[in-house]
């Protein structure tokens, strides 16, 4: 992404980049090897193939197999979406960055316009995923709905559903409800408002220096949950589980270090 997002700076920005900077472009490919290769091994672990299952991961392992694994063709299309969205986010945050220092748009209109398209957004989809199922809720084995569609109601799977949560929720409290709407709606607004400051007063990069942080931090967390929950780091049946964390984790660190280098 730092490849795309410092072509739109160069184009629409009109900011040069130095030795290093154009270096640390090339030496972008490093955690992109290392993600590959990441993918590869997920390929390359026997249980993945074990007893004939489609989903499952193998027969004494109740979850789901890595839906690219399950549909190989998905790998392309994935990538092309990928590079799709990356290439959109890039433009989006260095129009953002144009049009903050050239026509002198305020953060907070932006930040209303991006709540209003937004919600309305939100709630189609969410109107959309509540009426209209994903397909039947069969608990003999895992289909390819179990992938998007994890709430089951009615007999029936789907990708949410309001009427479910306020019916089928046994622990669902009014009180908790309210408060954790409250609380997560000021945190998403200030972080949208800092995301949009962090353009103005520095560059789209500095953006992007923050997610190999966040999916490092992310991992971390799901880490502990899961030793918390089964004792254990990661899913120890999976044959490379532990080689495959360690090129995630060496990745999103040496992206970091490289975003570092890219702004000295």
């Amino acid at each position: 992404m730092l490849i795309i997002i410092s072509f739109f700076m160069i184009k629409i920005l009109k900011i040069k980049l130095y030795k290093h900077q154009k270096l640390m472009l090339f030496l972008m490919i490093i955690p992109l090897i290392l993600k590959v290769m990441t993918i590869y091994s997920s390929f390359k672990d026997e249980k993945n193939h074990c007893d004939g299952s489609v989903y499952k991961y193998c027969h004494h392992v109740n979850k789901l197999k890595l839906i690219y694994v399950t549909f190989k063709w998905l790998v392309a299309i994935g990538i092309c979406i990928y590079f799709t969205l990356i290439t959109l986010r890039a433009y989006v945050n260095t129009k953002l960055k144009w049009l903050i220092d050239h026509k002198y748009i305020s953060p907070m209109i932006i930040l209303i316009f991006y709540g209003i398209v937004g919600s309305l957004f939100c709630v189609t989809v969410c109107a959309i995923a509540t009426f209209i199922p994903c397909g039947p809720d069969e608990n003999n084995d895992y289909s390819i709905y179990d992938y998007f569609c994890k709430v089951k109601y009615n007999n029936n799977k789907y990708l949410d559903n309001f009427i479910s949560y306020f019916t089928n929720n046994e622990n669902f409290n009014l009180e908790t409800e309210l408060l954790t709407i409250i609380l997560g709606a000021f945190a998403f607004f200030f972080h949208k408002y800092f995301y949009i400051r962090t353009i103005e007063h520095l560059t789209p990069v500095h953006i992007i220096f923050s997610f190999p942080i966040y999916y490092i931090l992310n991992k971390s967390y799901l880490i502990l949950i899961n030793f918390i929950k089964t004792n254990k780091p990661y899913i120890t049946e999976m044959k490379n589980a532990k080689e495959i964390l360690i090129l995630d984790y060496s990745s999103d660190g040496i992206s970091i270090l490289e975003y570092l280098i890219f702004w000295v």
